[in-house]
């Protein structure tokens, strides 16, 4: 992925089991923010997760930005499970530096890895209400934290 991504205008993208994202430096996934509706189903399997990585040669983190969940998100039925972030967390420019981070809506997530963050592995912002599945979220090498809520 060479470029940001946004979703939005009452759109949803779907991402198929065992696909794996690798996005350039300075990039982010965008769903749901700026005020415009947008909904993710990332939903792979134990056997064919979804992984969302840097696309840099040599892996650091911070890498790439991350993917956000913004306010545009409730009632979406947004929903991340068996998937993989690696590698993002770098400074934003507004917001939260993390791997995923949940600034508002209703998204689902379980079966999660977050790791190598220069951010936080996963932020929840003031204005989210996730539903996690904690006991099925693994977490390494974050900088910032592991879960962190605002």
């Amino acid at each position: 992925v060479k470029g940001d991504v946004q979703v939005g205008q009452g759109a949803r993208l779907t991402i198929a089991p065992g696909a794996t994202l690798a996005f350039a430096a300075g990039t982010r996934l965008a769903v749901g923010t700026g005020g415009s509706a947008g909904a993710l189903s990332a939903v792979g399997r134990a056997d064919a997760p979804i992984v969302f990585t840097s696309s840099a040669a040599i892996l650091a983190a911070g890498d790439w930005v991350g993917l956000r969940l913004g306010v545009g998100t409730p009632g979406t039925d947004t929903s991340l499970d068996h998937v993989t972030l690696a590698y993002g967390g770098a400074d934003p420019g507004e917001g939260a530096a993390a791997n995923l981070a949940i600034e508002g809506g209703d998204a689902s997530v379980a079966h999660a890895a977050f790791t190598q963050s220069a951010g936080a592995g996963l932020w929840i912002g003031a204005d989210a209400t996730p539903t996690l599945n904690e006991a099925s979220l693994t977490f390494e090498g974050n900088a910032s934290g592991d879960l962190v809520r605002e």
